[in-house]
């Protein structure tokens, strides 16, 4: 199965018609898309994914839960050294 890592920036909140139209063919293609929990790119993305009903997402995160899994998708946790509650906890 192929899959695609969507990222961006957690200061934009909102996503430009090109990018939409991207991730339209991201799902018709059937690829699995792995996104991050962050607030900005990654929940947008995951609104949109979840507004198309999209199944074959996962969700990276760093905590022990995910601060965005807006569809209830999989979820995969990456293990880190460093402090929890940190900025760095959740980028690195």
């Amino acid at each position: 199965m192929h899959k695609v890592f969507i990222s961006g920036s957690i200061k934009i909140k909102s996503l430009d018609d090109n990018v939409l139209n991207r991730v339209n063919n991201i799902v018709k293609s059937n690829y699995q898309v792995i996104v991050g929990d962050a607030d900005g790119v990654d929940s947008s993305i995951q609104r949109y994914l979840e507004s198309k009903q999209t199944k074959s997402v996962v969700v990276y995160c760093s905590g022990e839960k995910p601060r965005n899994n807006i569809g209830h998708w999989l979820t995969e946790t990456i293990q880190t050294n460093v402090a929890p509650g940190t900025r760095a906890f959740f980028y690195s």
